[in-house]
This record gives C-alpha cells, sequence and structure tokens, in this order.
C-alpha cells in the first residue's frame, strides 16, 4: 500500500475545513434567539420561526445580581422562551393572533392564527430586539423588548408594543401581554398591588382581576412572601411612559396561556404556590394612518420590600422606515422617539416625564398601474399546553444538537466516513 502522506495530510484538511460549516454550532448558522444582558438581568426573546413563537421571551437575573442565576419570568435561566407570549385579537374579524406556536384555545366563532405564518423580521441590537409583523388586516405589529441600566438599581426590561393601521379601513383590536411569572423557582409566585400610599391589597392567593386600574400604580412579586429571595416589580402606571391597562388578570398560567383572550377569573381558585401569571389588556379602534403604542416594566429585582429606588433612564428608537402601498401611493415615514423617564422615591413614589419627539415624514407618490397581490397561510391551533415545574420545556433535546462543543453526533460521524474515504482512496493510488 503506497500512501502519499502529505496529499492524505492535504485532503484531510480541505475535508475537515468542509466540515467545520457542517459543524458550526446552530447559533452561528441560524440564531434562534436573540439575547440582552447589562450583568443584572439576562433576556432572551425568539427570533426565527418554526420553534416556540417569535417574540415570546423571558427574563432571569444575571450574574452581578445578589441573587443571580434566578429565575424571573418562566425558564429564564435556561433562556428558552416560551410561556409568557402577546396576543392581538380581532373581534370584527373573528381572529385572534397569538405569538406562541404551543397554545391558543378560541371559544365557536373564533379562530387562532400563529403570527409566525406573517413573516416576522427581527432585529437585534444592544439593548433591544425588535421584531415586526404585518397582517392581511393592514395591521402593522411592532414588539420591542427593550433591557436597560447600568446597575441594579436602575435595570429595566420594557415590552413596548406598537399597532399601526397601515390599510384603508378602521380596525378595532385588543392586546394582551402575559407574562408567566417565577421567582427562585417557585412557579406560583405570589403578588401584592401598590398604589401611590404603599400596599393597596395584601398578598394575593387567588385568582383576581381589576377592570379599573386608575388606582394601581404597580405590583409586586416574590416566591414567598414569608420567606423572600428577592421582589420584582410589574408595572400598571408607574414608572412615567407606562400605558395603563384597561383590565389587569393575576390568575393560574394554564389557564391565562391556552385561553388568548377570553379570560374568566374564578376568586375562589387558590393559585398561589401552584403556577401563576399575570395579564394586560387593551382594546382600541385606528382609522388608517394612526398607530397605538403601549409600554410595560419589570422594574429593578430587589431585595427589600419598599419600593424601587430613583430610577432615570433615556431610551432613543428610531423606527425603520416603513412602506405602505395603497391606490398605488407610497408613503414612507420615518419617527425618532426620544423619551427621558425619572422616577424618584419620596415616602413612596413620585412621578416625573419629559418626552422629546421628532417626526419627519416623507411622500412618494408613484404613478404606476401595479397590482400586487400577497398570500398569506395562516394556521389554526386548538391545543391545550400544560406545564410544572418539573416539566422543563427546551429545545436541547432537538435531533443533532451538540454532544461535544460545537460537534454534533451526526456530524462526528460525517468527519469519521470522510477520513475513512480519504484513506481508502489515497491507498489505492
Amino acid at each position: 500500500m503506497n500512501i502519499n502522506a502529505k496529499q492524505v495530510l492535504l485532503t484531510l484538511y480541505i475535508a475537515v475545513l468542509m466540515t467545520s460549516f457542517i459543524l458550526m454550532p446552530a447559533s452561528v448558522v441560524a440564531q434562534q434567539t436573540g439575547q440582552l444582558r447589562n450583568g443584572y438581568f439576562l433576556v432572551t426573546v425568539e427570533i426565527e420561526t418554526g420553534y416556540d413563537g417569535v417574540g415570546t421571551f423571558t427574563v432571569a437575573t444575571d450574574e452581578n445580581h445578589p441573587s443571580p442565576g434566578q429565575d424571573v419570568l418562566y425558564d429564564g435561566v435556561d433562556q428558552d422562551p416560551w410561556s409568557s407570549y402577546m396576543t392581538l385579537f380581532l373581534p370584527e374579524q373573528q381572529k385572534i393572533y397569538v405569538q406562541t406556536n404551543s397554545g391558543g384555545y378560541a371559544p365557536e366563532g373564533y379562530t387562532v392564527f400563529l403570527m409566525d405564518n406573517l413573516n416576522p423580521v427581527s432585529e437585534v441590537g444592544i439593548d433591544y430586539v425588535k421584531t415586526t409583523w404585518r397582517t392581511p388586516e393592514g395591521l402593522l405589529i411592532t414588539q420591542e423588548i427593550i433591557l436597560l441600566g447600568d446597575t441594579l438599581n436602575n435595570s429595566l426590561v420594557e415590552q413596548r408594543v406598537t399597532v399601526s393601521n397601515a390599510g384603508d379601513y378602521p380596525v378595532t383590536y385588543g392586546l394582551r401581554y402575559m407574562w408567566d411569572i417565577m421567582i427562585d423557582g417557585e412557579d406560583g409566585s405570589v403578588i401584592r398591588l401598590w398604589n401611590s400610599t404603599g400596599p393597596m391589597t395584601d398578598w394575593l392567593y387567588n385568582e383576581t382581576e381589576y377592570n379599573d386600574t386608575s388606582d394601581i400604580m404597580f405590583w409586586q412579586t416574590t416566591n414567598d412572601e414569608n420567606s423572600p429571595i428577592f421582589y420584582i416589580w410589574g408595572s400598571l402606571r408607574m414608572p412615567a411612559g407606562s400605558t395603563p391597562p384597561d383590565r389587569f388578570v393575576y390568575a393560574a398560567w394554564p389557564k391565562l396561556f391556552n385561553n388568548p383572550w377570553f379570560v374568566s377569573v374564578d376568586p375562589n381558585q387558590v393559585i398561589v404556590g401552584d403556577d401563576t401569571g399575570v395579564a394586560y389588556y387593551w382594546t382600541n379602534t385606528l382609522n388608517p394612518g394612526e398607530s397605538t403604542t403601549y409600554r410595560q416594566f419589570l422594574l429593578p429585582v430587589t431585595s427589600q420590600a419598599e419600593p424601587p429606588p430613583a430610577v432615570t433612564t433615556t431610551v432613543t428608537t428610531t423606527t425603520p422606515t416603513t412602506t405602505s402601498l395603497c391606490n398605488n401611493t407610497t408613503v414612507t415615514t420615518t419617527v425618532t422617539t426620544t423619551t427621558t423617564e425619572t422616577v424618584t422615591e419620596t415616602e413612596y413614589i413620585v412621578e416625573t416625564m419629559t418626552l422629546t419627539e421628532t417626526q419627519t415624514e416623507t411622500q412618494t407618490i408613484v404613478e404606476t398601474q401595479t397590482e400586487t397581490e400577497t398570500e398569506t397561510v395562516t394556521e389554526t391551533v386548538n391545543n391545550t399546553v400544560t406545564k410544572t415545574v418539573t416539566t422543563t420545556q427546551t429545545i436541547t433535546e432537538k435531533p443533532g444538537e451538540e454532544v461535544l462543543p460545537g460537534i454534533s453526533m451526526t456530524a462526528l460521524a460525517i468527519i469519521l466516513l470522510l477520513m475513512l474515504i480519504i484513506i481508502i482512496l489515497a491507498s489505492r493510488r
């Protein structure tokens, strides 16, 4: 057997180089999630279709937090977003659009549609993950998950959604945020509500809803009020910039997850220590060309039962140029908004807000007789998902995942097969 050693080595090098593209981790080839971290919060957002739903997100404490590596929302530590999601409800069309790909029951006469089928586009920045969807009804939905701050006391996670009517007719809609709260591994975390003078409720053990939130500033949650590890604060009317909801619900998570809009609260149902979540509801009607933005926050994670300390943040976002085609007229609008928010603590809460907005709009009339036809593929989902703390919903066991750093079993077999073929071919020379 006469083997040219140089030829074999060269061929092996080429084979390994080619195989390295096969071995490239999924996070490099097709990034499934976008991550934001500032040392105190770790935020993970789904950005690829075909998984648990683009735009779903989760939160955990980061390495510099006094209690690092703890969940704030479910599966935050595992960096697996899926159990907290947004709903867009269209009552006149009897449609319910959901971010999640694995839940959503609609009563008779209504249909659930997956937002993953609306061709979402995601953008990951230094401190934000932005995703946009466009519905057949002419609504443009833009979600921004934003991480702010560089200390424990000024760190904030914001969910910001803008609904714009790019169509020709008024559209009535409902919007819901649903957050699957989980502090220190306690999936049944307890909450209480605060107003401007202090706690306005005891710790809530049962399902509760509020259709008038005018007196509620924020809610507080912890794993166990008798043995708290740390607290987080969820906004309603505070900090400045929050969008007060029309309805606020604290209920069993399976009920919230499986019913993306129609949720009946049972005040006799004890949920603390089991599986809890919160939901914000808004309803509105937009005329053509109008838009509305909805903002809510997870406030600083603290070890104290007092309100968060002073928080001053500045958020600058630029809405990318969007083009809508209507009656052969192309309208291009670029909006830049700078918002300065200040929350200070004087006894309990005092709020101030400075808002500066610069808007530039250009219009270009296109005199062409172009007909554009868009086909939207939708999918109806009517299945039920249940979750327990002992069940971890992750993607680590999907076929082809890593068993060694950067190497899967499939890729390892390919390498060995290529090496064997090369040696056999070289031995025949």
